[in-house]
């Protein structure tokens, strides 16, 4: 028996030797982020006097060095605070929603699976949705049938 890593072992085709545009492209950024990092700091830690030595004359003021890091956490902090939690409040249905409590992507779900197989019963099932009928079947259980010998026991017929 094959198991899906060797199936797709051998459907697999050779990669040709050349390099692609994505790993030629993500080289290029990484070293242009080294770069920009490494101009950043020699700014922002040489003093003003040996830049003017060296000839450098025209630049940002330090005061730069300080703000562009803390508005960049700012905007982290401010998307991750504000911006997501809105959208996500933004995008969600209303709580009488029917969505909110069955999927239509859900597929069928079996407590039980009906293979013998000696290798099945290592497996790890399948991550399903379960129908909410499942669900307050399985959990309510020991509660309908408490339900059912109180009355019972009074002779009572049981509610509807």
């Amino acid at each position: 028996m094959h198991t899906l890593y060797q199936q797709q072992q051998a459907t697999a085709e050779p990669t040709s030797p050349g390099s692609k545009s994505v790993e030629v492209y993500g080289f290029v950024s990484w070293v242009a982020c080294l770069v920009a990092g490494v101009i950043y700091l020699a700014w922002a830690f040489i003093p003003d006097r040996y830049l003017r030595e060296i000839g450098i004359t025209y630049y940002p003021s330090k005061w730069w060095a300080v703000v562009i890091p803390t508005l960049f956490l700012l905007i982290i902090f401010w998307t991750a605070g504000v911006i997501l939690p809105f959208l996500s409040w933004a995008l969600s249905p209303p709580l009488t929603d029917k969505r909110l409590i069955e999927d239509p992507s859900r597929g069928d779900s079996q407590f039980i699976s009906s293979d013998t197989d000696e290798s099945s019963i290592y497996d790890i099932p399948t991550a399903v949705d379960l129908k909410l009928s499942e669900v307050n079947a399985w959990k309510f259980r020991e509660f309908r049938l408490n339900r059912h010998r109180r009355c019972r026991d009074r002779n009572q017929k049981l509610p509807e």
